[in-house]
């Protein structure tokens, strides 16, 4: 015997579909729904670590002070305005359109699939072109912590940059939940190198200060410090991108990504004038970087 099913307007009905487990299970068509493991635990540390804020401050500052010196600072905080805007923003069509497809699917609702096709190259294409300019980095620190002060053949470099990119890839390939697991520690690892950078700074503060000095704003190293910032602060917004893996997706995608630009500000606001106040520029700016070395 078939029992009946409450009308879905009812009250019993709404309170059926709120409840329903949803992992796995299949949608009206007949496809199955992504498995929704994620919680905002697990979406904070995507957001923030996908910004990677000391890989970040050891990957550009060199770059930033030699382009603009302690203008740097204003540089960031200006660049950081639309961003912080932004997650708001996306946390608000979070609320109203979960999805997986993000910025694609909302350009595609609102403005069209021409326009979304668009955006989702321009969405692509940096997120592959973006992968040397991290592994790299990646591979030279790595051989510099090893094997400090030793110059290693080009394919040696190449196999370690390329075994971070392999690595990088396993929990991807894994799926959703080792992804949140092995984001978490490397979170969890990061915070703690952070906070413990920013204790040492602030004791040695008095000991290793150099004269702050802006001068004449160097414009065009404002530009290029912005470009640089502007790469740095993109991240935040990857766990609007696992708004279907997501427990509750109407509440908590766009946390994350608020919480992500919030907080990368904040660690940039507190280690930068750090580094620039306890390092010569000359230094800094004379530090190699991996990129054009």
């Amino acid at each position: 015997m078939i029992e009946p099913r409450p009308a879905p307007g009812t009250t019993v009905g709404k309170l059926e579909a709120e409840h329903a487990p949803r992992r796995g299970a299949p949608n009206g068509d007949g496809h199955g729904r992504l498995a929704q493991w994620f919680g905002l635990r697990d979406l904070v540390p995507l957001s923030v670590s996908s910004v990677g804020p000391l890989f970040s401050v050891a990957a550009t500052g060199g770059v930033m002070a030699a382009q603009a010196g302690w203008w740097t600072l204003p540089a960031i905080a200006l660049l950081a305005v639309p961003f912080v805007i932004s997650s708001f923003v996306f946390r608000l069509l979070n609320h109203h359109f979960p999805h997986a497809g993000a910025s694609y699917h909302w350009s595609a609702r609102i403005v069209g699939r021409s326009v979304s096709r668009y955006q989702a190259w321009i969405v692509i294409l940096p997120h592959f072109f973006s992968i040397p300019p991290i592994a790299i980095p990646a591979g030279t620190y790595t051989l510099a912590l090893v094997a400090p002060g030793t110059h290693p053949p080009a394919a040696v470099s190449l196999a370690v940059t390329l075994f971070w990119i392999g690595f990088a890839a396993v929990p991807l390939l894994l799926g959703a939940r080792p992804t949140a697991r092995i984001t978490q520690l490397f979170f969890a690892i990061e915070t703690v190198s952070l906070v413990a950078f920013a204790a040492l700074g602030i004791t040695s503060w008095r000991r290793l200060a150099v004269p702050i000095h802006f001068g004449r704003p160097p414009v065009g190293g404002i530009l290029v410090v912005a470009v640089v910032a502007a790469t740095i602060l993109d991240g935040w917004e990857i766990d609007s991108y696992a708004a279907e893996e997501s427990r509750r997706p109407r509440a908590h995608p766009g946390v994350g990504g608020i919480v992500g630009a919030l907080g990368a500000l904040c660690f940039y606001a507190s280690l930068y004038p750090l580094l620039l106040d306890e390092t010569p520029i000359r230094l800094l700016a004379g530090s190699s970087d991996p990129l054009t070395a």
